[in-house]
């Protein structure tokens, strides 16, 4: 459920809010690289969140 909502609302961000002529004059310069590095740091974040383990990894 959460994955939906995380999906549309991306979904909806993308398509009310982006300038569609900027973003591909962007991505043809390369700013799809930034696109990805923001994928893997928020996929890496929710990982850590979600983690149960990670309250005993951490030192207190």
């Amino acid at each position: 459920m959460t994955a939906i909502l995380i999906v549309l609302t991306v979904v909806a961000y993308l398509a009310l809010l982006v300038d569609w002529k900027d973003l591909i004059g962007v991505l043809g310069q390369g700013g799809w690289v930034s696109i990805v590095l923001y994928v893997v740091l928020t996929a890496f974040i929710v990982v850590i969140l979600t983690n149960p383990d990670i309250p005993h990894i951490v030192p207190h």
